[in-house]
């Protein structure tokens, strides 16, 4: 140990890897921090996963209902919304049909 103390190369990659260790416990506090703010030990996760698909769900009700503005304006054809919600584009499955019924 003693022959390594004097060599600059030991030195710097022991303060490379204590600035990388000193990092990921840094991150791993906030992680730990956030978790337990949001109950997420508590609850198994379950909370989170809800925010998140929550968000996400929000967000397509919001594009659907711009969308459907949309097309009561006839700024956008009916075709466009039936490829652009369609199944396997979205997580809204629904299908556009007129008063006719077609």
């Amino acid at each position: 140990m003693k022959k390594l103390m004097p060599k600059l190369g030991a030195k710097i990659c022991a303060v490379f890897l204590f600035l990388i260790m000193a990092c990921l416990c840094l991150a791993s506090g906030v992680g730990i921090y956030f978790l337990a703010s949001t109950s997420a030990f508590l609850d198994g996760g379950t909370g989170i996963r809800d925010r998140v698909l929550s968000q996400i769900t929000d967000t397509h009700l919001q594009k659907a209902a711009d969308y459907y503005e949309a097309i009561q304006r006839n700024s956008v054809s009916r075709k466009n919304f039936d490829t652009y919600f369609d199944k396997a584009n979205s997580n809204f499955a629904f299908t556009v049909t007129d008063e006719d019924g077609t």
